[in-house]
């Protein structure tokens, strides 16, 4: 089944919202804080990077292991999951792109959101300096 999920930037952290596993007052309270903050939501990609198991500090990790109780760390580990607004680097010039959505698809410039050598360096909230640079 594919995942309905969206992320938005409020104050200095991320809240996330799973609309197909979230309950109806955790959405509705997602939504209010979203717009409360004047925030606009990015959308799940359905797509992960490349970051590997054993390069992730182990915050990452830990993280990873509490949100998705019963997986085993490395075996199961997809990638990290792209969202709107992710600046990505690739191997392709070693430039960077930005994760977007329009006209109902996802794209990253020149760069196939299916290139398997995506990694997400940051993002347009925590890192404006590089977004310009894209």
């Amino acid at each position: 089944m594919k995942q309905i999920k969206f992320r938005a930037w409020v104050g200095n952290e991320f809240l996330y919202c799973d609309v197909l596993q979230d309950d109806h007052h955790a959405i509705k309270k997602f939504w209010v804080a979203v717009s409360s903050a004047g925030m606009v939501p990015e959308q799940f990609t359905g797509l992960y990077d490349s970051a590997k198991w054993h390069d992730l500090p182990e915050a990452d990790r830990l993280s990873w292991i509490e949100l998705n109780a019963g997986k085993i760390g490395s075996s199961e580990w997809p990638g990290r999951e792209i969202y709107e607004g992710d600046l990505l680097s690739h191997k392709y010039g070693g430039g960077l792109v930005e994760c977007e959505f329009e006209n109902g698809e996802f794209f990253t410039g020149d760069v196939s959101v299916l290139d398997d050598s995506l990694r997400i360096i940051g993002h347009i909230h925590e890192n404006p300096v590089a977004k310009e640079k894209v």
